[in-house]
């Protein structure tokens, strides 16, 4: 992937005519797509074998970066991107998020000047490009983007203006086939905990509109502009960097200050109920002691590192991104470790208390509540890693 600018400035500043350039190219490379409506017509083996593809090129390459604000992960995430875009073009495979990377990499490639993002629909299914967005608008009001963006969709084979989102724009879904083998796969997934694989069962796929009631649109990695911007390596942006990974940390205490706060409710449920001695207050409390540890840490290199400009002092520009680098993966894979539990933690968590939820093999409220606890906690942390840089 190369970022050349061989077009003119005329073309550049025409998002809609861009618009329909990449989703032409994206669709003249992939053949087959498992989420495709016209796949459900195809053979269940045929709809098998596309599956285990686009998953087995997918595994190589899940998310443009979790640190995107330094430009020497920018250069590592665009090595990843182009070999997952060369895999895409190799087996001509791939559902929406495939379809949109080959036209973001098109619209970077040969539009450099013109912003595009990658976006997807949180609360739903689908991912899509957003070109010509208004640098100051809200990511997540199309309406608010101005009249020069459009929503280019390569998988559904469309290109809209964005204020006319409301009418135009679908979420992908789908659902077992049979309504009997539905039902049976809907209780294995909630008396059993099994999750539903897809490829496991012939299903249905169908689009539905996009409901403002449980659909958010959000971009899920930095644009055109912010790379090129990135990759300049201008050591005048240095304030800038700091300022914009300062705030990430700042978002990361405030979410796990959430997260103990929740943490804090269920203890005191639990030790009201059954006491201190109970092993699953004490499973909950150690996660709590963890929580709080972490805000603890977080705040002390705040201090260290930006409250007392110790990172100002740092001559090289590359040093700079490189300590940036550390602090943040340090911190955000400490916060990812509070989503996880020992084998013996968990064994003692989703024991059941009574007779009556062993017999019917339901879920006990512990684990129930620890687990809306923790998406609560990873959606917050995925705000946290799409925070833009102002």
């Amino acid at each position: 992937m190369t970022t050349r600018n061989h077009h003119s400035s005329h073309c550049d500043s025409n998002s809609k005519a861009i618009a329909y350039l990449a989703v032409k190219e994206s669709r003249k490379r992939i053949f087959r797509s498992y989420s495709a409506i016209e796949t459900n017509d195809a053979e269940f083996k045929k709809q098998v074998s596309i599956y285990q593809v686009i998953k087995s090129i997918r595994e190589q390459y899940y998310t443009f970066s979790l640190l995107r604000v330094e430009a020497n992960r920018v250069r590592e995430d665009i090595r990843r991107l182009k070999k997952f875009i060369s895999d895409i073009k190799k087996y001509a495979s791939g559902n929406c998020s495939e379809h949109a990377h080959l036209a973001f990499e098109f619209i970077l490639d040969n539009y450099p000047s013109v912003n595009a993002e990658i976006y997807k629909i949180h609360g739903g299914d689908h991912v899509f490009v957003v070109v010509g967005r208004a640098v100051d608008s809200n990511p997540s009001d199309p309406m608010t983007w101005g009249e020069n963006a459009y929503f280019c969709d390569p998988w559904s084979d469309k290109v809209f203006k964005a204020s006319n989102y409301q009418m135009e724009l679908r979420n992908f879904r789908w659902r077992i086939e049979s309504k009997l083998t539905r039902f049976i796969a809907y209780l294995k997934k909630k008396l059993l905990r099994q999750k539903i694989d897809p490829s496991v069962y012939r299903i249905e796929r169908f689009t539905e509109p996009f409901n403002h009631d449980k659909h958010i649109l959000k971009p899920v990695i930095v644009s055109t502009h912010q790379i090129q911007e990135l990759l300049e390596e201008n050591p005048e942006s240095s304030e800038k960097t700091i300022a914009y990974v300062h705030e990430r940390l700042l978002h990361l205490i405030k979410i796990i200050t959430h997260l103990a706060e929740e943490l804090q409710r269920l203890c005191n449920t639990i030790l009201k109920k059954y006491g201190d001695n109970d092993e699953k207050y004490q499973a909950v409390k150690r996660k709590l002691l963890l929580a709080q540890q972490c805000i603890k840490e977080i705040k002390s290199s705040e201090d260290t590192s930006f409250k007392n400009n110790q990172l100002y002092s740092t001559v090289c520009y590359q040093d700079l991104l490189s300590k940036l680098t550390d602090l943040l993966r340090k911190h955000i894979e400490g916060a990812c470790l509070l989503l996880t539990y020992e084998d013996d933690e968990l064994k003692i968590l989703q024991r059941p208390r009574t007779y009556f939820h062993r017999f019917f093999r339901l879920n006990p409220d512990t684990p129930k509540e620890l687990t809306k606890i923790s998406n609560r906690f990873i959606n917050g942390l995925e705000e946290s890693l799409l925070l833009s840089p102002r």
